[in-house]
């Protein structure tokens, strides 16, 4: 049995007021499977601790500040940098003493159209879903947390 993602909705509130900002976007541009070009990633803006969890820190950045485009918006981005839409969502951050790596987040959307898996993609809106982000250790140990 599998248990379903939580909605960010229903995620526990934060008990510090913490952010950080960043000053440019930062994607990672990767080839997967047959060649498919992927770009993931944050844009550049504020990111404000929004909820948390026993084992971490969710911060959601400005609009759609995640990048989470493949084949050809991602070849674009390539070639000419032009983000092409986006998520509501941020960076999840471990809490100390917890052994994970950080992760984007982002919170599904609802379908904008009618069709076949309009119906599973309704239930799932709003929970949350992660895109590993382990191999920007240096990037995320760069980000400096601001406590207000």
């Amino acid at each position: 049995m599998t248990a379903c993602p939580p909605k960010f909705a229903s995620l526990p509130k934060p008990t510090q007021n913490q952010y950080f900002v960043l000053a440019k976007d930062h994607v990672r541009i990767e080839k997967r499977g047959l060649g498919y070009t992927w770009a993931e990633g944050l844009r550049a803006g504020i990111y404000t601790l929004a909820a948390e969890d026993d084992s971490g820190l969710y911060f959601l950045g400005e609009g759609k500040s995640v990048v989470y485009m493949s084949n050809e918006p991602a070849d674009r981005y390539v070639k000419t940098g032009e983000i092409q839409g986006g998520q509501k969502g941020g960076l999840w951050l471990p809490k100390r003493g917890v052994d994970e790596a950080p992760r984007i987040w982002f919170e599904a959307a609802a379908p904008t159209q009618d069709g076949p898996g309009a119906m599973w993609a309704a239930i799932g809106a709003g929970e949350v879903r992660f895109i590993g982000y382990g191999s920007e250790k240096d990037f995320v140990s760069k980000i400096q947390i601001i406590t207000k």
